[in-house]
C-alpha cells in the first residue's frame, strides 16, 4: 500500500524539524546583526576598513591575473 501524501508531509516535516534542531545545537558563536544607526563609531571605521580590504583585495588579484599580450611586450611603443 502507498503512503499516503499527509504521512509523507508529516515525514518531511519531521526530518527538517530534526535537523534543523542538530544545527542549532551546534552553532556555539552565531553572527549578530546590528543595524547601522547602532553601531559605533569604532565599529563603524572597522566595517569600512574590512568593506575597503576586501575590494581591494578582489581588484588587485583581477588586475595580477591579467597578462600583458605577448605582442606588446618588446614593444617600446605600449607602455606598460
Amino acid at each position: 500500500m502507498a503512503p499516503s501524501l499527509v504521512n509523507v508531509a508529516r515525514f518531511i516535516l519531521f526530518i527538517s524539524t530534526a535537523v534543523a534542531s542538530v544545527r542549532a545545537t551546534l552553532c556555539e558563536n552565531p553572527s549578530v546583526r546590528k543595524e547601522w544607526r547602532v553601531l559605533s563609531t569604532d565599529e563603524r571605521a572597522q566595517w569600512i576598513e574590512a568593506i575597503n580590504v576586501r575590494f581591494y583585495s578582489l581588484v588587485f588579484s583581477c588586475f595580477n591575473s591579467i597578462s600583458i599580450p605577448s605582442a606588446w611586450r618588446n614593444n617600446p611603443k605600449v607602455p606598460t
